[in-house]
């Protein structure tokens, strides 16, 4: 797999043939005070949540109840459980329940890792992840739609339909016609001296 990114001014980017993605925040190298603090931890999801998640959220000026999807380092499969705790989409030990009752799937609560991951699309360090995210928030999932190039889905996930409708049509189970997400958070890995985050909004 092979990724790449083009990232300009906004004022650029409202000239170009495709709708602009905005990056509303994030960090890099992010898992510990110290980056070459490794092994020191007693709780795996320290790292995540002090020295990641809270920083994130806080450069990007959102909460976690701004956002509509995200995406999450699975280098293991259970890693993405380990992250909805870490980051606080739920509590402690509660990360397989979540999973477990759907609320991470396409039209769930919190979709996740929605081009399949790094387990299921390529593994590219978490590259992937910011290109899925673009597609998404642009509505452009390319999935088994006709006309997903253009924005346009059926959302029949038995017919191939990928993409993720806002959260509000979600709740509504409005599929005339629904607006895409409009914010995105994702988290990468690497060990505690390569954590990495995200957030984008249309």
């Amino acid at each position: 797999m092979a990724a790449s990114l083009i990232i300009t001014s906004a004022e650029r980017a409202r000239d170009l043939a495709q709708p602009p993605v905005y990056i509303l925040g994030g960090n890099a190298r992010a898992s510990s005070y110290n980056p070459y603090w490794v092994g020191a931890l007693t709780d795996i999801n320290e790292g995540w949540s002090t020295h990641v998640g809270e920083r994130a959220f806080a450069n990007a000026g959102i909460d976690r109840a701004d956002i509509d999807i995200v995406t999450m380092y699975d280098n293991f499969t259970t890693t993405p459980m380990k992250y909805l705790e870490a980051f606080g989409f739920c509590g402690e030990g509660e990360g397989g329940a979540f999973i477990g009752d759907g609320r991470i799937g396409l039209d769930g609560e919190l979709p996740q890792n929605t081009n399949g991951g790094q387990l299921s699309e390529g593994y590219a360090h978490g590259a992937g992840y910011l290109i899925e995210m673009t597609r998404q928030l642009r509505g452009q999932a390319d999935d088994y739609c006709p006309g997903w190039a253009e924005g346009e889905h059926h959302y029949d996930r038995a017919g191939g339909c990928r993409q993720v409708r806002s959260r509000e049509d979600r709740r509504s189970g409005n599929r005339d016609n629904p607006s895409p997400p409009t914010v995105s958070f994702s988290v990468g890995g690497g060990g505690t001296a390569q954590g990495w985050s995200v957030a984008l909004r249309r």
